[in-house]
């Protein structure tokens, strides 16, 4: 990947009510969103020289702000950063301002309210505005931009697939219904064994899977697994993440849930290789639905895979987009 963006979004929590998310790549019709997002760190210190003239500072953190600029065209959507800004002005709400996608949000004040201008000296063509925003807190250092966030955990259990208890991979469960999953001893990755899968029938109900909890939507996460087969064969596999409270599964699109669907699909070679997904959890899910993970078989009768080290990475950052 070369580059990254900003994922502008703003949330409002009043002291007594629900709160509101404001996505603003999609809620703004022009531009997707701000058309610049300008963050800078205001270091925060004290300095001062000692007797011999040596310079002594102590350090506060710093504190984030961002300058977002907008051009609307479609004017009934200034209405939206008229509502922040009002927001921002009272009391009784908390204002938090998040640059990549709902990551990290942090509380905000106004620095800069964004009065509308003429869009290049013309009115007709709409308006340009400039939305200041100041943390109230500063923070002991600035995230390197595309790094992964603090506190990522691997959701799955025995993701070695190393243990086993009577005949079944010990947190995981078989799926034989088209074939066999055995433990093998001889072709593992790392550890000390591996899941082999056989496919003896039609149908792809071979495989592996395990329930698993994704308590924030609106949140990404990552699902891998390393793959091999005896044969090289082409539309072998299928990773399948599964809403079980919303009967959903994740599209291959990455962001978009629907019934009956594989995140990822795709072919074997005789060596191991990653198969990995990286999704968005649906932000109108709730936040105690259960979840689970399939890892199938998907090719022809005598398919013969190797399953080894998988994962379920969350949170991680969205793709391409910069952590702030």
């Amino acid at each position: 990947m070369s580059g990254y963006r900003w994922r502008a979004m703003i949330k409002t929590v009043p002291s007594n009510g629900p709160e509101e998310v404001f996505d603003l790549k999609t809620l703004l019709t022009d531009g997707n969103g701000p058309l610049r997002c300008i963050p800078r760190y205001q270091d925060l210190a004290d300095e001062h020289e000692t007797l011999n003239r040596t310079l002594r500072r102590v350090e506060f953190g710093m504190r984030p702000e961002v300058r977002m600029h907008f051009e609307i065209m479609t004017m009934a959507d200034q209405a939206h950063l008229a509502t922040i800004v009002e927001r921002l002005m009272r009391p009784d709400y908390d204002v938090q301002l998040s640059l990549d996608q709902g990551l990290t949000y942090r509380s905000v004040v106004l620095s800069r309210i964004p009065d509308p201008q003429a869009l290049r000296g013309k009115t007709i063509a709409g308006a340009e505005l400039e939305l200041g925003l100041r943390c109230k807190s500063p923070i002991d250092r600035i995230p390197a931009l595309l790094s992964e966030p603090d506190g990522q955990a691997q959701m799955l259990a025995n993701e070695g697939l190393d243990a086993w208890s009577a005949g079944s991979p010990v947190s995981w469960t078989r799926h034989q219904t088209n074939g066999t999953v055995v433990e093998d001893t001889a072709q593992e990755r790392s550890g000390v064994s591996c899941a082999k899968c056989e496919i003896s029938a039609g149908g792809p109900v071979v495989g592996l899977s395990q329930p698993v909890s994704l308590v924030s939507p609106g949140l990404w996460a990552e699902v891998g697994v390393y793959m091999k087969a005896a044969v090289a064969e082409t539309n072998a596999f299928g990773i399948r993440v599964r809403n079980d409270t919303q009967s959903k599964d994740i599209s291959s699109d990455a962001e978009t849930w629907a019934t009956n669907q594989f995140g990822l699909t795709g072919n074997l070679s005789t060596a191991y290789e990653l198969k990995s997904l990286r999704f968005r959890i649906d932000p109108s899910f709730n936040a105690g639905d259960a979840y689970t993970v399939h890892l199938n078989l998907l090719g022809s009768i005598g398919l013969i895979a190797y399953l080894d080290d998988a994962y379920l990475l969350y949170p991680v950052l969205p793709p391409e987009v910069a952590r702030w």
